[in-house]
């Protein structure tokens, strides 16, 4: 008979999946709270969604793009690329 052979993750492990989960919990805090706090101060929807736009801008602006005239599209995988 095949004997399992379980292996133990180690500490180490665990310690950064905690380490990374408190820290998206503290950013989707943080941008909660500011949302919030956003709206409290000026009451407008319109800054709520400037405030959702200029976090999301960063992100879109530093993304990397395709280049242009190589005959390959990001969504399109082929095997010419």
């Amino acid at each position: 008979m095949d004997q399992e052979i379980k292996e133990r993750i180690p500490l180490k492990i665990y310690f950064v999946l905690f380490v990374s989960f408190l820290s998206i919990l503290s950013i989707v805090g943080q941008i909660t709270i500011l949302g919030k706090q956003v709206y409290d101060i000026t009451g407008r929807e319109l800054d709520l969604g400037l405030l959702g736009l200029a976090e999301f801008a960063p992100t879109f602006l530093l993304a990397p793009r395709p280049r242009s005239g190589d005959g390959c599209h990001a969504l399109i995988p082929s095997g010419r690329c």
